[in-house]
């Protein structure tokens, strides 16, 4: 190192990279995902998931399955 000035050159390194990963033997086949019913299904599966909770003018409302249910009824 001569005046502060650094050099560098370039170098060829071969990487092997290896990850655990196990693959399904069941996967499920969605058709018509991508309509209204999809995404209102998709929105209550996550908000069940992720256990949302949203305040209303009476009290603290928790999601659930059960307007799915009489809707469905």
């Amino acid at each position: 190192m001569e005046d502060n000035v650094y050099r560098v050159r370039p170098r060829d390194v071969r990487m092997t990279f290896r990850t655990k990963r196990s693959v399904p033997k069941l996967g499920v086949m969605l058709v018509g995902w991508g309509g209204n019913n999809g995404s209102t299904v998709t929105a209550a599966v996550l908000a069940n998931k992720m256990n949302l909770t949203w305040r209303t003018k009476e009290k603290i409302q928790k999601a659930n399955y059960y307007g799915s249910l009489t809707q469905a009824s």
